[in-house]
């Protein structure tokens, strides 16, 4: 964070729109699963059309709830203004936009670059677009032994194999985990 307002703000922004822009026109476009609650609502865009960014917030006001004390007032207010924009960009700005039809690995490529861009902006800035970031960061504060990355792991590996059954498609579990691992 700098000590800026209007450039933290900025670069909430910015990685908003290009964490959205990985996952929408590049993994969700192409079929690859992503993780976390951005996963749960790719599944069911997929399925049902109910639109990401919607089902995104939705899903996020009880982990809000569940995640409020433990996280802290100023956290979650950051985080609901960047799970709102996420929600914006996803649902009325990126589908305006041409989304990448090429091949399925390029586009796990760059979707996981462009989106591990646009998360690391978030981060920066001691914020999240929520879901399971609330979730392993409360359960780390309960639980201190508990390492971060295979909680967050496990988590992230559970929404990828929930699509890859769902839509019978083993390469996308293959694919996910790619994404995963290159955001």
């Amino acid at each position: 964070m700098t000590q800026n307002k209007h450039v933290n703000l900025l670069l909430e922004v910015l990685g908003c729109f290009v964490s959205a822009a990985g996952i929408y026109s590049f993994a969700v476009a192409s079929g690859v699963p992503v993780t976390g609650v951005a996963g749960v609502c790719a599944i069911l865009y997929r399925l049902f059309g109910i639109p990401m960014g919607l089902s995104n917030v939705l899903i996020n006001i009880p982990v809000i709830l569940f995640s409020y004390k433990v996280l802290g007032k100023s956290f979650l207010l950051r985080s609901m203004r960047c799970m709102v924009l996420f929600a914006v960009f996803t649902d009325y700005l990126l589908p305006m936009m041409p989304v990448y039809t090429g091949d399925r690995l390029l586009a796990t490529l760059c979707g996981g670059v462009i989106c591990g861009i646009g998360d690391a902006l978030i981060y920066m800035q001691n914020s999240s677009t929520g879901g399971i970031d609330f979730i392993t960061m409360a359960v780390k504060v309960k639980h201190p032994h508990l390492p971060f990355g295979n909680i967050t792991f496990a988590a992230a590996l559970a929404v990828i194999v929930a699509n890859g059954l769902v839509f019978h498609d083993v390469d996308s579990i293959i694919y996910g985990l790619i994404f995963n691992f290159v955001s």
